[in-house]
């Protein structure tokens, strides 16, 4: 027997032993012909061409494309996947640590496989089991099971065939309704597992419930596509992006030709309101950041520099924590502080164009 068969088996017996439990505490209440119980199918009726119902979608197509992704890839682990946006992605690592893009070849034999299932009207079942049984249905998992350790209370969970996964949120009643499926493109992903970082692969796909539907929403993607300003960027050689630089520009000429315009612009409509333009540092002391407070709440978005003076000795005398500026105004406070003003001063209007830094 395959590990993953194992896996499945051994998910389904926790899951039909959580059902059974749960049927036999629950106290069953009658409506007419209904019977109110803890194992919740989703069957509201819904107009799920509707905008609003795009979060239903995103999370069904995403269970989906989980079914089609272990039965295509029977070594996989599944990792996280989105929550209530569509398009949506699923992240995955094989056992073997690869961590190349899945191909278009492979990404439309994905699509042919949802597409398969989802004409099956698979029911989409929901569950809530404790957490510790769902550490256990999931132990052959170290990226789910480190996904559970940041979750407590009771676990949703979501049931589809054979299929079993943590539920991210509401669903529609069965696969048949996000039968329009496609998957669209491979991306890497890093997971932070206790080991360190983790690159996994990143399936995106998009789901609707006709295929009408899906082709109106490629038509107006490949719009966005050609009026996307990287791809204009690049075109027509306005600014250049390299992953040594990660978030930050190259402006080349054309594009510093458009920037100084803009600039000449500015400083036009500053002059008119009476604005002054000024120069500050990009790097301060963390001491301005802390009374800005900055400091205490948004240390972690901020660029950071420690830096070890040392005396003649060698020996340490101070640990000098500087952050490079995510905002203007704390330097223009230090530029106004400068000096003695009267009130006849104000309003004082200060102008900086220098680069800001945040994550």
């Amino acid at each position: 027997m395959k590990p993953r068969q194992i896996c499945n088996e051994r998910r389904l017996k926790i899951w039909n032993d959580q059902t059974q439990k749960k049927a036999r505490g629950q106290i069953q209440i009658s409506l007419g012909n209904e019977l109110v119980m803890a194992i919740r199918n989703v069957t509201r009726p819904m107009d799920l061409a509707k905008n609003e119902y795009s979060s239903l979608l995103g999370n069904s197509g995403a269970v989906l494309l989980g079914v089609a992704l272990e039965k295509a890839f029977p070594h996989l682990v599944l990792g996280s996947k989105s929550k209530d946006i569509n398009p949506f992605y699923v992240d995955l690592g094989f056992g073997d640590s690869r961590s190349k893009h899945l191909n278009q070849s492979q990404l439309d034999d994905l699509t042919n496989l949802a597409r398969k299932l989802a004409q099956q009207n698979i029911p989409f079942e929901r569950l809530d089991v404790e957490l510790d049984v769902a550490r256990e249905m999931f132990e052959y998992s170290p990226i789910k099971s480190l996904i559970l350790s940041k979750m407590d209370g009771s676990i949703p969970l979501v049931k589809c065939g054979d299929f079993i996964d943590i539920c991210n949120g509401s669903l529609v009643a069965h696969s048949g309704q996000v039968a329009a499926i496609k998957c669209l493109e491979s991306s890497s992903s890093i997971f932070n597992a206790d080991s360190g970082p983790v690159t996994l692969n990143r399936v995106h796909s998009v789901a609707f419930p006709t295929d009408d539907l899906l082709e109106k929403w490629l038509v107006n993607r490949e719009k966005l596509i050609k009026s996307d300003h990287r791809h204009i960027g690049k075109d027509q050689k306005l600014f250049y992006m390299h992953p040594l630089s990660p978030g930050s520009v190259f402006m080349l000429p054309h594009g510093v030709r458009v920037v100084n315009r803009l600039l000449d612009f500015l400083r036009a409509q500053y002059r008119i309101f009476g604005y002054h333009e000024v120069i500050s540092p990009l790097l301060f002391n963390k001491s301005l950041w802390e009374c800005s407070g900055h400091w205490e709440n948004y240390k972690e978005d901020m660029f950071l520099i420690n830096q070890i003076q040392e005396s003649s000795g060698s020996e340490v005398t101070e640990n000098l924590e500087m952050g490079l500026k995510p905002m203007n105004c704390p330097a223009h406070c230090l530029i106004y502080g400068s000096e003695s003003h009267s009130y006849r001063d104000l309003p004082l209007r200060y102008a900086d164009f220098s680069p800001l830094h945040r994550y």
